[in-house]
C-alpha cells in the first residue's frame, strides 16, 4: 500500500474564495482557513470534518478557558494548530505497520468479537451500494469490489467512525453522530477560520456538560493500537474531545478495495447515559428529554425555535452548545 499522512498529503475537500474546490491537507487547511470559504462535501463528512477540525483546534489551544478566552482566540488558532499538527504527525499515519488514524486491529477493544476479514472498502462510504441487498437509491453499483483513492479513504473512514450504524448480531452500539437520527447544528462564518471560531467551546461550558470527565484527551493521543484499557476507553466515551472524533469500530484497512471490520469502543447514548454531542439539541416534547431528529417529513425551519434555545436551566433543555457563546457581534 501506499504511503499518506493526513497532515501533509491532500484529502480534504474545501473552495477558495473563488469558488474552486481542491484538496488540501490538515497543515494547509488551517494555514489557508482565513481564505477558503467552507468544505465541499456532503453533509454527513461535514458533521464529520468539522468535529476533527474542533478537537485539533480545542486540543492545540488548551481551551479556550473561558467566554473572554473564546473571543480573543482567533488569532491564536492557525499558529498553535501547525505546531500541534508537527508534534502528533505520526499519528495521522493512514497506513504502515504502526499506529494509524483512526484504525486498530480487531480484539484491541473488545477480545471476544465478531470479526469481518476482507471486507469491501465501499462500506465505509454511506452513500454507495455494496452487497447483494443494499439500495441503490445514490449509486448504480452495488459492487464490493471498488477501489478507493487515498484521499477518498480517508474522509470515508473519518464519516464511517462517526457515522458507524448497526452492523448485525453480535455488534454493539452506533457511533455518537448517529444517535437518535439527530439534527446536528453550525454556525458558519465568512471563511472556514470564522466557522471554526465560532463553533469552539469554552472549557467552562465543557466542564458544565461533560461531567466528570470533562474536556479529556482526542483519541490519536492515546496509544491504540495494542492496548486499550478501561480507563482510556471510560475517557474517550465520557469527555468531549474523546467523543468528538470517535473509535467506533476496529476498522483496519488492508488494500484500496478492502478491511477488516468489528467492534470498537462503545459509545452510550444520550437516553443511556446523558452524554448529549455539543452540536444536538435537547427537547422535551411531554416531560422526558429526547434528542432532536433529522426528518426528511419536516423542514429543517420549523425546527428553529427549538434550536435556538440556548439553555433552560430548569429542565435541560437547550440547542447547541456553541450558542452559548456571545457571537450575535461576531463577523
Amino acid at each position: 500500500m501506499t504511503t499518506m499522512n493526513l497532515t501533509l498529503d491532500p484529502w480534504i475537500p474545501a473552495l477558495r474564495a473563488d469558488g474552486r474546490r481542491e484538496l488540501f491537507s490538515l497543515q494547509d487547511l488551517f494555514a489557508k482557513a482565513h481564505e477558503l470559504r467552507d468544505l465541499a462535501v456532503k453533509p454527513h463528512e461535514r458533521i464529520a470534518l468539522m468535529r476533527l477540525l474542533l478537537c485539533i483546534t480545542q486540543a492545540a489551544l488548551d481551551g479556550p478557558v473561558d467566554e473572554d478566552g473564546w473571543q480573543n482566540c482567533q488569532p491564536l488558532i492557525q499558529p498553535r494548530v501547525r505546531e500541534y499538527l508537527g508534534k502528533w504527525r505520526t499519528a495521522f499515519e493512514m497506513f504502515g505497520d504502526g499506529q494509524r488514524f483512526l484504525q486498530m486491529k480487531p480484539g484491541v477493544a473488545a477480545p471476544a468479537t465478531p470479526v469481518m476479514e476482507h471486507e469491501g472498502i465501499t462500506r465505509l462510504n454511506l452513500s454507495m451500494a455494496s452487497g447483494e441487498s443494499n439500495a441503490t437509491l445514490f449509486d448504480n453499483s452495488a459492487s464490493d469490489e471498488r477501489e478507493f483513492t487515498d484521499a477518498k479513504s480517508a474522509l470515508s473512514l473519518l464519516t464511517y467512525q462517526c457515522y458507524s450504524p448497526l452492523l448485525g448480531r453480535g455488534y454493539r452500539g452506533r457511533s455518537p453522530c448517529a444517535d437518535n437520527s439527530m439534527l446536528h447544528t453550525f454556525l458558519i462564518g465568512r471563511t472556514l477560520l470564522d466557522t471554526v471560531r465560532l463553533n469552539l467551546l469554552p472549557q467552562t461550558v465543557i466542564e458544565d456538560s461533560y461531567s466528570p470527565h470533562g474536556t479529556g484527551r482526542p483519541v490519536w493521543e492515546v496509544a491504540y493500537s495494542t492496548n486499550l484499557t478501561e480507563e482510556v476507553q471510560r475517557m474517550l466515551t465520557q469527555s468531549y474531545l474523546g467523543r468528538l472524533v470517535p473509535l467506533a469500530r476496529s476498522l483496519w484497512l488492508e488494500s484500496p478495495t478492502s478491511m477488516t471490520l468489528a467492534n470498537g469502543v462503545v459509545y452510550d447514548g444520550f437516553l443511556d447515559s446523558g452524554y448529549r454531542e455539543a452540536t444536538a439539541t435537547i427537547v422535551a416534547p411531554k416531560t422526558k428529554l429526547l434528542i432532536l431528529k433529522a426528518r426528511t417529513d419536516r423542514a429543517i425551519w420549523r425546527e428553529l425555535p427549538a434550536v435556538c434555545v440556548k439553555r433552560r436551566q430548569a429542565d435541560g433543555v437547550s440547542g447547541p452548545l456553541a450558542f452559548r457563546n456571545t457571537w450575535a457581534n461576531s463577523e
